[in-house]
């Protein structure tokens, strides 16, 4: 604390909310972003942190963060029991790419569809096939997709959450219109959303069916200005290796967004993640 101190006037102290402490200094409150420290070491002794107060404090500590998450260690995956709520954390954050790519799932779309009788539903929570075909395609494409997002009253096809913060909005306009006062309805939708953030992609299905790569083509260049997609070859690691000095200054590498527990315990389960993560080529995550 003395020496951030000797670092930062007081003004930009003040003005940043800068604040020093452990978890429960921070209960209640966030900061945009967070550095947070496992505080053991590679070579010392140390006890599994395993009781349920252990798991509370790391919910706390990891849900403080709006944007992002620095985690600092020296202690490797090979050091942890795996029921230490540290190994979990630091697996977690190690392995990110593989968990992203090892939960992405394509939905099987019918081919060829029916020629008579009735079309078979698309699966929960979709609401056509059109939009199942276009998540297919983001998935391909390696980002991750939230299909009928709920949004202050709202519901959005398809959402991606871009790693500089950007919620783009990717709407499937349709294989059925709805009529005039829906459309008007869901443009009214679009203005109040785009005035609080939100980027909007409409897709029309018409332009889709004639020349897929066409109407997407603008639809990657958005994701690509606001997202890092998932590694496709991501391999898991088992632990990471202390390196040399000179492999720190390696250029840090985007990691993508994901917002889902850490923990997986019904209890005191943990509701929010930071949403990308960088990663050192060397003991030290950010996250």
């Amino acid at each position: 604390h003395n020496l951030l101190l000797e670092k930062v006037n007081s003004k930009d102290y003040q003005e940043r909310k800068i604040m020093v402490g452990n978890p429960a200094s921070f209960q209640g409150d966030e900061r945009d972003i967070i550095f947070l420290s496992l505080v053991t070491a590679h070579d010392h002794p140390r006890k599994a942190l395993t009781k349920v107060e252990y798991k509370r404090r790391f919910n706390v500590a990891t849900s403080r963060a709006k944007d992002q998450l620095w985690l600092f260690h020296s202690v490797r995956l090979k050091d942890l029991t795996k029921n230490d709520f540290r190994y979990q954390l630091l697996d977690y954050i190690v392995n990110y790419n593989t968990i992203e790519f090892e939960q992405r799932q394509l939905i099987f779309v019918p081919n060829p569809k029916p020629r008579y009788g009735e079309e078979p539903k698309p699966p929960n929570p979709f609401r056509s096939w059109f939009e199942v075909e276009v998540y297919n395609n983001i998935i391909n494409k390696g980002y991750k997709v939230e299909p009928a997002y709920k949004v202050a009253g709202y519901e959005i096809d398809l959402v991606v959450f871009g790693a500089d913060g950007t919620k783009i909005a990717i709407e499937c306009d349709g294989d059925y219109w709805h009529g005039d006062e829906q459309f008007e309805k869901d443009m009214q939708r679009q203005e109040i959303l785009e005035r609080a953030g939100w980027q909007f992609f409409r897709i029309l299905y018409s332009h889709y069916i004639n020349d897929k790569h066409q109407a997407t083509a603008q639809l990657w260049d958005v994701l690509r200005r606001h997202s890092t997609p998932v590694e496709t070859r991501a391999k898991k690691q088992d632990n990471t290796q202390l390196q040399d000095k000179s492999t720190q200054e390696e250029q840090i590498k985007d990691m993508g967004s994901k917002q889902s527990s850490i923990f997986k315990s019904s209890e005191n389960e943990v509701t929010k993640i930071p949403r990308f993560f960088n990663l050192y080529q060397s003991g030290n995550y950010i996250v």
